[in-house]
C-alpha cells in the first residue's frame, strides 16, 4: 500500500514537473515573441496584429507550387522600418515565399508598403498587391534574392529602390 501510494506521490509530482516546464516554454515564447507584436501560436497558425492590420502565415496552393504566404490585411500603412529586424514577422522571415496583402472591395484597405517591410525575406518569390495600395516606399522589398515576380494591380507610385532591378513588375 506505502508503495502504491509512493509511486502516485511520484508519478503526480512528475506531472506537476512537466505541467510548470511546459508553462515555463510557453511564456519563454511569447515573451521572445514580443517583437512580434501580437502573436498567437494556435491551430499551426502563426499570426499577429502591427496597428489596425492582421497579419498572418498560411500555406497556398495554386496550379503550379505550394507557398508560404504571408497574408496582411486591414485598414491603414504597412509601416516603415529603420531595421528590418522590427518588422513583427522577422522571426518568420525564412518561412515566407510569398506576400499577398489583401483587399476587400467597398471597404478601407492597406493603402502603403512602409520601407524595409518585407527587406531581406530569403526564400519571397511572389508578391501580391491591391489596387488599394498608392503607395511602395523605398527598399520595401529590396534583398529579396528569390523574388522574381510581382503583381501590382494598379498604377501604384513605386519608389526607383523598392525592389531590386531585376524583379519583374506585372502592373495591371
Amino acid at each position: 500500500m506505502r508503495r502504491l501510494e509512493r509511486m502516485k506521490k511520484k508519478h503526480w509530482k512528475q506531472h506537476v514537473t512537466t505541467v510548470i516546464l511546459s508553462a515555463t516554454l510557453f511564456l519563454v515564447l511569447i515573451f521572445m515573441s514580443g517583437k512580434l507584436g501580437m502573436v498567437a501560436y494556435a491551430s499551426d497558425k502563426i499570426s499577429g496584429e502591427v496597428g489596425t492590420l492582421k497579419w498572418y502565415l498560411e500555406e497556398q496552393k495554386d496550379v503550379v507550387d505550394e507557398k508560404t504566404a504571408l497574408v496582411i490585411s486591414g485598414k491603414g500603412e504597412i509601416p516603415d522600418y529603420k531595421n528590418p529586424e522590427d518588422r513583427p514577422w522577422n522571426g518568420i522571415a525564412d518561412q515566407i515565399e510569398k506576400v499577398e496583402i489583401k483587399s476587400v472591395k467597398g471597404k478601407d484597405n492597406i493603402t502603403k508598403i512602409g520601407a524595409r517591410a518585407f527587406e531581406n525575406l530569403p526564400n519571397l518569390s511572389r508578391v501580391w498587391i491591391p489596387s488599394s495600395v498608392r503607395i511602395i516606399e523605398k527598399y520595401a522589398f529590396k534583398n529579396c534574392p528569390k523574388l522574381d515576380f510581382v503583381t501590382i494591380m494598379s498604377s501604384t507610385g513605386v519608389d526607383e529602390e523598392a525592389f531590386d532591378p531585376d524583379v519583374i513588375q506585372d502592373v495591371i
